[in-house]
């Protein structure tokens, strides 16, 4: 796995939690 890629799935898990908590 590249830096990179790491990079956008660390982002993408970011964006998946915020979209929990605004459900809350």
């Amino acid at each position: 796995v590249s830096l990179l890629e790491e990079c956008g799935f660390y982002d993408r898990a970011l964006d998946e939690l915020h979209k929990k908590e605004a459900k809350i």
